[in-house]
């Protein structure tokens, strides 16, 4: 070991326990520490996954689990064959364990994975010192994404996720997909390919979830359960355009739910928020009725409704009831519930699209 390396690994060690003395050594060593902090980062995007499994059985269905500690994403993927093949990569800080098994009976896949977090100390070549010197900077370089387990299928699947830790889902063809997805984890999201063939969604985290309309607008049923719900339009209004029908319906529960479409999000639309709601949709084709109920303000003394004709609403007792808008494009039913407060804006798609493309 070289006196520069002893000198980078002494420097680190004192700084991570607070050592003053460390001041010296470090700044000498700064030089070649921010080399190598950024070595770690370029190692981290160059990171190859390791395939652990592969099978020539039909799959129909995932079923993934996980449990344990730390951080972890799930990829599916289109498989180049015919093989559906399972390929982890670990994260240098974390090792996960992953136990496929092959249901005949369903043509599952039931995928159990455990992330088994080695905290300060990564696994890997060299002493004690060296490692946790590589530990300090995999802490220090910015770049920690989890672990990671990549399922590659030939065709579209069923999927069900479940876990009590960290876990996101993500799929970017919706050729990967067939009919239904149930996502389930403490903490994380779920990002699906737009205009995916899935009929029924469910999803349920206790983090936020950002969806794009597009992403369930072929569906049938649609189910969103989180901290906060934010559902937007992106893309152009011109990419609604060839949309025929809308899910059947959506529920979404949430402290707070923050919707901005250029198109009624569903027929049947069910939304309770515990705090405050906040709804910005073009109605104006549509013919629009249901409820709207706060349960902590007087709706005397806020404005719930905007760019709306009152004439056919009934305001009474925190409850607004009626008709929101008249079109004859189709019928959609809106049901509001809010523990606190909330909008409801008719705005017109050119002004949502102006807006939505500025922030973007």
């Amino acid at each position: 070991m070289n006196k520069g390396k002893i000198a980078l690994i002494t420097a680190a060690i004192l700084v991570g326990i607070g050592t003053i003395g460390a001041i010296g050594t470090g700044v000498v060593a700064v030089p070649q520490f921010v080399a190598d902090v950024q070595d770690v980062k370029n190692n981290n995007k160059q990171a190859i996954a390791k395939e652990i499994y592969s099978t020539e059985d039909e799959v129909l269905n995932l079923d993934i689990s996980s449990s344990g500690n730390g951080k972890a994403s799930v990829e599916i993927n289109q498989s180049n064959d015919n093989l559906v093949k399972i390929k982890t990569y670990n994260f240098p800080m974390e090792k996960l364990e992953v136990n496929p098994s092959y249901d005949t009976d369903s043509k599952t896949l039931k995928i159990n994975s455990e992330i088994i977090e080695s905290m300060a100390i990564p696994e890997g070549d060299g002493n004690i010192f060296e490692r946790m010197y590589n530990g300090f900077l995999y802490s220090l370089s910015g770049n920690y994404t989890g672990s990671k387990v990549i399922i590659e299928v030939p065709k579209g699947v069923n999927i069900n996720l479940k876990s009590n830790e960290n876990i996101s889902l993500n799929v970017e063809k919706a050729s990967v997909l067939s009919d239904s997805i149930n996502f389930d984890s403490y903490y994380g999201y779920c990002s699906l390919p737009k205009f995916n063939s899935l009929k029924q969604i469910k999803i349920r985290t206790n983090g936020s979830i950002t969806m794009d309309v597009r992403e369930f607008i072929n569906a049938d049923s649609v189910e969103i359960l989180g901290s906060h719900v934010d559902i937007s339009s992106n893309g152009l209004f011109s990419d609604y355009e060839k949309v025929a029908t809308l899910p059947k319906n959506i529920d979404l529960k949430a402290n707070s739910v923050s919707i901005e479409s250029y198109i009624p999000i569903a027929e049947d639309i069910k939304i309770n928020a515990n705090n405050y709601f906040n709804i910005a949709m073009d109605l104006n084709e549509y013919n629009v009725s249901g409820k709207i109920q706060l349960g902590d303000y007087n709706i005397d003394e806020i404005d719930v409704l905007e760019n709306i004709d009152k004439s056919k609403l009934n305001i009474k007792n925190n409850v607004i009831e009626g008709e929101f808008s008249k079109g004859e494009r189709g019928n959609i039913k809106l049901n509001v519930f809010s523990n606190g407060n909330g909008e409801l804006k008719n705005e017109q798609k050119e002004s949502l699209e102006s807006k939505l493309m500025l922030n973007r």
